[in-house]
């Protein structure tokens, strides 16, 4: 159910429809009848803001699960799936969840196109399980999923692997990171824990090693560290990350949980080479200004609040919301505890694990009390309690759900959260309390995620102010692309990097430095320069033999009288050249006019070039004068 509320200083008369499960209230009959029609079609002519023109707010807060798929090996009974032992993590992404599997070592992939039928659609494990094909997949933690890859921490292997799941049916692993413990090249991967991913770089906690390393990946096949910050308990700059356990990534900040710190650290990542920690908070605990992030386990971001979580062992069982609009000096603005807890009103957040904010809500998961909970969040100084679901075994009383026993990991998407039961083994698909439109025309939408599960259309500018991801479809572009700063093209399959196809009879390719054209490619393949042009490596003329340098000098040479039918030879220093390198002489007309000498050059030595001189005639040439000589040296 939600409510909507329509103002207007027209009539004024009170309205009550009810469409699709949704309650309307509106304020002005005629404006209704303009806006919303009877099949529920809502259009609105201008800014839809909050409490002024159109809000559409939940009035029931009652989760409900829809479908579940269990292991088969699960305790709730024999399931389908493969690689759901002690479920952790899950991440959604179109049609298919991913989870990680701690006990059976692997990555199910679940499709739940069909929400109240979920499927394994195929799985991969470590090569420490029988048939499985995985290298560094034991115990594995994190999952991120961007493009056609899933990015994946194991907590034993101290690995980041990276997984192709475009045929989900038969995901591959194409490459991994090892801690230098485990004979690998990372630092900084001692016990990797978390994981996220924002274009070319991967960002992992390491819990042993108290640091947070970043993995350039734009090569799968070789993922490689290229820089890591570590808390200053084991000789590093941060105050807070120690135990790191969690993270978000927001623009050039990383987000990062130090659980043995009991504190949120705000580190700079602008500098992927240089991570440095800008500010932080700590629970009053370990002497900060905090009461409530005492075994801080999760973190979310999204404006200019943290939302962060402590429920781990002797936590403080507390939703916290910082505010962190001044990176340097993060503050609590609110926050709300387990009833558990002296002065505490949620009733599932006992063992608080992980947090994701959607709009005015943030969702938490319950380990100790089997649950998910939701949290109005408008008013970030006073968080309430809204809603909670529980499984049947939770002690906090006897659930509706079946498969939510220790719950950590979950995903949001759309209307419904992906649910990890670690001890039930099992997933659950819960369906969140939701406006369910058929339509609707705005004019303004604001929205902290926005979720298109086919395709959207956008009729003029898209602005994206951080990174864009193009999945295996491509990204077809009909006019200009102007890069304002450095960009790379990478491709990691057997497809080109960049294909630019002209159709016309345009130039098919142009660069322009401050407008004026320096380099272009006609049409039919013609290329111009108005400025130098360098080859680092061979340059292939017309099919011919590649040409690997060209080294030119000139060096001043002085011969004397040259006797009848008699040659002699000077040396010149030329570095560089070498052996069999060809070579040519651009002799000046002072001394070509000496029309009875010859002249030729050949490499001698490594570096040194000799000139020789000949006189064919029958008598003594003159004595040639001393001038500069131009050499070429070709490799090839």
């Amino acid at each position: 159910m939600a409510k909507i509320l329509k103002n207007s200083s027209a009539i004024i008369l009170c309205v009550l429809i009810s469409i699709f499960g949704i309650t309307f209230f509106a304020y002005s009959v005629t404006v209704l009848s303009d806006n919303i029609d009877t099949a529920g079609n809502i259009t609105a002519s201008s800014t839809i803001t909050a409490g002024e023109l159109l809000t559409v707010v939940p009035t029931s807060f009652t989760p409900t699960v829809v479908g579940y798929i269990l292991d088969d090996e699960s305790p709730e009974g024999v399931g389908s799936a493969h690689a759901l032992e002690y479920a952790l993590k899950v991440y959604v992404s179109g049609k298919y969840a991913y989870v990680t599997s701690i006990d059976d070592s692997g990555l199910s992939i679940i499709d739940i196109s069909d929400p109240t039928n979920p499927v394994e659609a195929g799985y991969i494990q470590d090569n420490s399980q029988p048939g499985g094909t995985a290298t560094v997949l034991n115990h594995p933690e994190g999952v991120f999923v961007s493009g056609k890859y899933a990015y994946i921490s194991s907590w034993i292997d101290d690995s980041l692997s990276i997984i192709d799941v475009s045929n989900p049916s038969h995901p591959t692993e194409v490459g991994y990171v090892l801690d230098n413990s485990q004979g690998g090249t990372a630092s900084t991967l001692d016990g990797a824990c978390e994981v996220y991913v924002v274009g070319n770089y991967a960002y992992v906690t390491a819990f042993y090693d108290h640091g947070l390393s970043i993995i350039n990946i734009s090569n799968p096949t070789n993922p490689v560290e290229v820089g890591y910050i570590r808390d200053n308990s084991v000789g590093g700059s941060a105050q807070a990350l120690k135990l790191p356990i969690n993270l978000y990534v927001s623009g050039r900040y990383a987000y990062v949980a130090g659980n043995g710190d009991s504190g949120l650290s705000i580190i700079d990542i602008s500098d992927p080479t240089n991570p440095v920690e800008v500010g932080y908070i700590l629970d009053d605990s370990n002497g900060g200004t905090a009461t409530t992030l005492a075994s801080i386990t999760g973190v979310y971001v999204s404006g200019e609040y943290a939302y962060v979580v402590a429920g781990l062992a002797t936590a403080d069982d507390a939703l916290t919301i910082i505010n962190i609009s001044d990176p340097t000096t993060p503050f609590v603005a609110g926050y709300i505890q387990d009833n558990s807890h002296a002065g505490g009103t949620a009733h599932a957040l006992d063992g608080a694990g992980e947090v994701y904010v959607l709009g005015d809500y943030a969702y938490v998961s319950s380990r100790y009390d089997d649950a998910l909970s939701i949290f109005d969040i408008s008013s970030p100084a006073n968080p309430i309690e809204v809603g909670y679901i529980l499984d049947n075994e939770s002690p906090e009383g006897v659930g509706t759900a079946v498969a939510l026993h220790y719950v950590y990991g979950f995903a949001v998407s759309g209307e419904y959260a992906y649910v990890t039961g670690a001890y039930d083994d099992g997933l659950s698909i819960i369906q969140l309390p939701s406006a369910d439109l058929p339509t609707a025309n705005i004019n303004d939408l604001s929205a902290s995620t926005i979720e298109v599960t086919e395709n959207m259309i956008v009729g003029n500018d898209l602005s994206v102010q951080s990174g864009l991801n193009v999945g295996p479809g491509g990204l077809l572009v009909g006019g200009e692309v102007g890069i304002s700063a450095s960009s790379t093209l990478t491709s990691t399959s057997s497809q080109p990097a960049l294909s630019v196809v002209q159709n016309g009879s345009g130039n098919i390719v142009e660069f322009k430095d401050a407008g004026a054209k320096v380099f272009y490619i006609a049409d039919g393949g013609n290329a111009t320069t108005t400025g130098n042009l360098n080859v680092s490596r061979t340059l292939n003329i017309g099919g011919g033999t590649p040409i690997a340098k060209h080294l030119s000098a000139t060096s001043s040479v002085d011969f004397d009288a040259i006797g009848a039918n008699s040659c002699a030879i000077k040396t010149a220093s030329f570095p560089g050249v070498a052996v069999g390198d060809s070579v040519d002489l651009g002799i000046p007309d002072a001394l070509e006019s000496l029309g009875e000498l010859s002249w030729r050059g050949w490499v001698s030595s490594a570096d040194i070039v000799s000139v020789k001189a000949c006189n064919a005639s029958t008598s003594a040439s003159s004595n040639p004068p001393e001038a500069a000589v131009r050499i070429s040296a070709w490799k090839y």
